[in-house]
């Protein structure tokens, strides 16, 4: 059992502040990004603050954040009453490495970086570990949800009896995947909510007394809650035309028809929230009595439209306020906001039932029912117009062999409509496979077929739902949320034209190619003197039979307008847009005897359709990025990277990273000659970093700061040309400098060795801790020359002693030994001491490491490549390092977090843990595939030539080329050659 803790930091006093009569103290206290609060208190000599802070985590978690040394920050901030200006006096760090268990201790702990001047202010802290007795399975919701600032409730609550209905508290069965409620559960039942479509939203903001405050309109969505899973629908831009694809939420429920109907008269609504971030618009809530109400073998739905009440808005559009009936009488009935909801509960299987007809398990008798008349089917003309068959497709019954009754629901089937998107909640067992498997025909939607929202057809788009009734087809047992996208097929052939990119492709042997067109499809006799002719992996098949009818076949569709072989196309775009190299490529496929491409095809159409491509869709994410930042000021990482190892690189790739998404914001690329600031291969990356910059400063981002490494020549340039931007040096590279020289010193002081590593930690620990401030980093930095020699106080400047607690007796250093002194010339290094002062306390350039292994996919460092495939490898790196920079870590079958064991290459028998992340995904491929076939179609290879890009000079041509003649006559050998005998 995975044991939870409370990391609870108590608050008790201060001491030694100065007394001021119109200002009050708060201390902020964050620890891994989470912040919590005192409350004000009056800033006293002796402001009392008795308030304990606590911080949930899991006992990994707290393994990681030891490993990882995690600290807890106390923030002291002093408030005037009247202005409520807020201003920072101090803090104080605290780590959690050692903390006790249970054991409540306190200590007095100064203010580091104090602005009081004359005086040093401390606080009485303690901090110890509790263990938590929440239950760790999210069984009930009594818990207010994640988002506090919208006044939702949880759709499933505790019973206000808990004694007397202990039985209806739904409990979770990992092993069979699902959740059961009742002390003897029977029956699997699966419980739907659709989100299905809505209309009129617009008028709930029209007709509110309260306008939003320009900038908090949208994105919006719809939230109700299952069982304490919040779902949310995917996020639409505009009120006006809310258009999303329905969302269906699953639920498997094992339970008995008497418990279930009493577990649903106890919670008989279902509460749907419309809101953006940071407020809720409108509500509405669904009674779910039919449930309660309903025959025994509990097979039904409750199914319509559902208006929303209006709730208004404050002036900040912040949070909602009490809801104003009154508002909904100045909406025309017409007019009136409306949301299309399909809930429904059916039964699946018994426990310990006979076997029906069906799926293995005898019927039940059950009482008859005479279903509501259906409304008539749409004419064959109508349902061909929708795309749909002219014939309904037969309609399996559920387990009682009644019809279901046909309920008028959404509207009318739209053919342009997006695909929905299913979640189920189902726990992680029981993996079903599906192979060649298209999505039968939706039987709500079927149901639903004609009905419209009164007078507002204009305003309604349309959304199916899934059929249950044939769910014993399928396993739905699976992970607790699994979404899939499903498209809208029925099955029924429709003669649409697949995509070239999406059509499935095979490897054909000749022999078995001949034995396919031996004979004639026409007369059935045999074809004579078949001739295959090859254009890359085209192949074109002609022969005659015996009764004088023409073969022509061809393996491979023509892309149009263009009429070159679409295999040959996508397979030069699948090599460039997957980072292969293109000659060991097309060896290996020659190597087997596949036909393909030369690699002269290859590098024609990545000029003329694979490169303008790659443009396209680049240009198309970064304005979305740029959109996206552009009320913020950007924090930027930027740091090179040469296309060659040693001093002989001829490109450089210089990318900046935006910190707020973590993601490349730009990239540009530089080669030595372009330019006279640019005669050789060191000064690339100060005319790399420059021309980001600019681009950037071009493209409407505000930079905030900037953090690279300590390249001289981008010292330089920013300290001239960009004084107003912040700059900041990663600590990694200062790190990896400092620690060369600590393994040189300890050669030959070996007493230094154990030493290498703690300085290390204290170089990063100086730079977190410091926030920016230089002397308070030197200070703190040069207190290790005293700590090393076991002196822990009386340091020089800010930080006067350490803040650790008694330490264990190790071998500390003499302050006159060799090594102490060849350590202190290290560390009191003017140069090294100068740079420390401008390490960055939170932005580090880690991530561009990560995106310069992506790009050494794309790229190796092993090829040479033209200037133009330079720069579109580079894109495409960044394409799929942005697409994957928010992967999250993945988990087991069982929930759990995966991790991974990483072995040190320099500190041999040091071992690190790892997260396991989720396999990244290929997106935008498949939108590079789209637009290299569309510029295939509409243009040909002179107009994508003559639009290519001019390529720049090769290197050598500003250097006279000699004869080849005179060269061979020049060419002497070192080795004795000897003559043919």
């Amino acid at each position: 059992m995975n044991k939870n803790y409370l990391i609870v930091t108590s608050i008790l006093e201060g001491r030694h502040f100065p007394s001021r009569q119109s200002c009050d103290v708060v201390i902020e206290a964050s620890f891994d990004g989470e912040v919590l609060t005192t409350d004000p208190v009056p800033h006293s000599c002796h402001p009392n603050f008795n308030t304990e802070l606590a911080w949930g985590v899991d006992r990994r978690g707290l393994h990681v954040h030891r490993l990882h040394r995690t600290p807890v920050k106390l923030q002291c901030f002093v408030v005037e009453r009247s202005s409520k200006k807020k201003d920072r006096v101090g803090y104080v760090v605290l780590e959690i490495r050692g903390i006790p268990e249970s054991v409540r201790s306190a200590k007095w702990h100064p203010l580091l970086n104090s602005k009081y001047h004359g005086a040093k202010p401390e606080i009485h802290v303690g901090l110890h570990l509790e263990e938590d007795t929440v239950p760790d399975a999210p069984a009930l919701a009594t818990s207010e949800p994640p988002r506090t600032d919208i006044r939702m409730q949880r759709v499933v609550v505790q019973p206000a009896d808990q004694a007397a209905e202990t039985d209806l508290a739904p409990r979770l069965n990992l092993k069979d995947g699902c959740y059961e409620i009742g002390k003897h559960p029977t029956t699997l039942y699966i419980f739907t909510v659709t989100i299905a479509f809505a209309a009129n939203l617009k008028h709930l903001q029209e007709n509110s007394e309260n306008k939003p405050s320009a900038g908090h309109g949208g994105p919006y969505h719809f939230i109700y809650h299952l069982l304490g899973h919040e779902v949310s629908t995917e996020a639409f831009p505009s009120l006006e035309s809310p258009e999303f694809p329905a969302e269906r939420a699953s639920l498997r429920i094992r339970s008995s028809g008497p418990v279930l109907r009493r577990f649903f008269a106890a919670h008989p609504t279902l509460q749907v929230l419309l809101s953006t971030d940071d407020s809720v618009i409108g509500e509405t809530e669904i009674l779910l009595g039919d449930f309660s109400a309903s025959s025994p073998d509990f097979s039904v739905s409750v199914q319509g439209l559902f208006q929303a009440r209006i709730c208004c808005c404050l002036a900040c559009f912040l949070s909602p306020v009490p809801h104003n009936e009154d508002l909904m009488s100045r909406i025309a009935p017409e007019y009136r906001p409306i949301v299309g909801v399909y809930v429904e509960i059916s039964e699946k299987e018994a426990i310990g039932g006979t076997e029906n007809e069906t799926d293995g398990r005898q019927e039940e008798p059950v009482p008859e029912q005479q279903p509501a008349p259906s409304p008539p089917p749409p004419p064959p003309a109508a349902a061909a117009r929708r795309g749909e068959s002219p014939h309904p497709a037969p309609r399996s019954r559920s387990r009682d062999s009644r019809p279901r009754t046909p309920t008028q629901l959404l509207p009318e089937r739209s053919p342009t409509r997006q695909p929905r998107r299913q979640l189920d909640f189902s726990p992680p067992q029981k993996l079903g496979r599906a192979e060649n498997q298209r999505p039968a025909a939706d039987a709500a939607s079927s149901q639903a077929g004609n009905l419209r929202p009164a007078q507002s057809t204009n305003h309604v788009e349309n959304c199916a739902q899934d059929s249950h009734e044939n769910s014993g087809n399928s396993d739905d047992t699976g992970m607790p949320f699994r979404c899939t996208h499903q498209d809208e097929s029925t099955g029924v052939a429709t003669g649409v034209e697949e995509s070239l990119h999406a059509e499935r492709k095979f490897i054909v042997f000749e022999s078995s190619l001949r034995d396919l067109l031996a004979k004639c499809s026409v007369c059935g006799q045999a074809v004579g003197d078949l001739k295959f002719s090859v254009v890359g992996t085209l192949v074109t098949a002609e022969g005659v039979c015996e009764q004088q009818h023409q073969l022509r076949w061809k393996s491979q569709p023509l892309v149009k307008g263009s009429g070159a072989g679409a295999g040959n196309l996508l397979l030069a775009a699948g090599m460039l847009y997957s980072g292969c190299v293109v000659a060991s490529t097309i060896r290996c496929l020659n190597s087997v005897g596949i036909q393909t491409i030369t690699e002269r095809t290859f590098y024609n159409y990545q000029r003329a359709y694979l490169l303008p491509a790659v443009k396209q869709l680049f240009l198309k994410k970064q304005s979305a990025m740029v959109d996206s930042l552009a009320d913020m000021r950007v924090d930027l990482a930027g740091d090179g990277r040469c296309d060659s190892p040693g001093y002989s690189a001829k490109y450089l790739a210089y990318s900046v990273l935006a910190v707020q998404n973590g993601c490349i914001l730009h990239t540009e690329q530089v080669q030595v000659g372009e330019s006279p600031e640019v005669p050789n291969s060191v000064s690339m990356e100060k005319q790399g970093l420059a021309k980001c910059l600019t681009a950037v400063e071009e493209l409407g981002i505000h930079i905030g700061s900037l953090t690279t490494d300590r390249h001289p020549g981008v010292k330089q340039y920013c300290r001239k040309h960009k004084p107003n931007i912040p700059h900041w040096y990663d600590v990694w590279h200062v790190g990896k400098g400092l620690k060369k020289k600590l393994l040189a010193a300890s050669r030959r002081h070996r007493v230094l060795s154990p030493w290498i590593q703690s300085i290390i930690n204290h170089l990063y620990w100086v730079a977190a801790m410091g926030q920016g401030d230089g002397d308070l980093v030197v200070s703190m930095w040069r207190s290790l020359l005293n700590h090393v020699c076991d002196k822990h106080d009386g340091h020089d400047g800010p930080y006067e002693k350490c803040l650790h607690d008694q330490l264990e007796d190790r071998e500390w250093l003499s302050p006159t030994s060799p090594a102490f002194l060849q350590l202190k010339t290290i560390v009191d290094n003017p140069l090294l001491l100068r740079d420390i002062r401008r390490l960055s306390p939170e932005v580090q350039t880690f991530s561009l490491e990560s995106f310069h292994s992506v790009l050494n996919c794309f790229a190796p460092k092993a090829n040479a490549f033209s200037e133009d495939g330079m720069q579109a490898r580079t894109w495409l790196a960044v394409l799929h390092f942005n697409e994957n920079a928010k992967r999250q870590q993945a988990h087991t079958r069982e929930g759990e977090e995966q991790w991974k064991l990483k072995s040190s290459k320099a500190r041999r028998g040091h071992f690190t843990v790892a997260a396991v992340k989720e396999k990244p995904s290929y997106g935008y491929v498949e939108e590079l595939l789209k637009n290299a076939v569309d510029l295939c179609e509409h243009s040909s290879y002179k107009e994508s030539f003559n639009n290519a890009a001019v390529q720049p000079c090769h290197m050598s041509l500003a250097y006279e080329r000699p004869s080849k003649e005179e060269l061979i006559a020049q060419r002497r050998t070192r080795f004795p050659t000897q003559s043919p005998s």
